[in-house]
């Protein structure tokens, strides 16, 4: 019979570190989008990407580490970085969701209606043949609706976030303590 009575360390709560850190990354990447939107920035300088950049790996690195480091906390798999990461970048995914629709619709307006005139141009200018064009306009229309805008960036920043996370949860795991 055997009466081993050692408690197992149980698995951190995820949500609350990836509450924190998903919203610092969130409100980081809205205000650089904020930025774009308010100078009406058409297409985004090299500088806004590298620090969205930056941001993503900071936050991610160290939202994976918080959850590490703590006293409680089991050995990080690269399964339980994963979760962190993931929960990071949807807590930002959402939030921005929120911010983006919000400004494209209430504070900007008129920044989408210029994408949509510039994509428009372009497509115009295009050695494209004019059924191809027509159709591209069609889907110009619906992309640079507020919502369907605001849903791809989410998707952007899902993508952008689990790229971010597969490579902290390689560099951070610890399969033995």
């Amino acid at each position: 019979m055997d009466t081993d009575t050692t408690p197992v360390p149980q698995p951190q709560k995820i949500l609350p570190i990836g509450l924190k850190w998903g919203l610092i990354l969130g409100l980081v990447l809205s205000i650089c989008l904020a930025f774009q939107m308010g100078f009406s920035v058409m297409r985004a300088p090299w500088w806004q990407t590298a620090i969205q950049w930056l941001a993503f790996a900071l936050m991610i690195y160290f939202g994976i580490r918080d959850y590490r480091n703590r006293p409680d906390a089991p050995p990080l798999t690269f399964g339980r970085a994963v979760k962190v990461g993931f929960a990071i970048t949807c807590w930002a995914a959402l939030l921005s969701l929120l911010l983006l629709y919000i400004a494209s619709n209430y504070v900007f307006p008129d920044f989408l209606s210029g994408m949509k005139d510039l994509a428009k141009l372009t497509v115009e200018n295009s050695p494209a043949p004019v059924r191809t064009a027509e159709r591209i306009a069609t889907v110009i229309d619906t992309m640079f609706n507020p919502l369907i805008w605001s849903l791809s960036q989410v998707l952007n920043t899902i993508l952008t976030g689990l790229i971010f996370t597969l490579l902290a949860a390689i560099f951070l795991r610890q399969e033995n303590r």
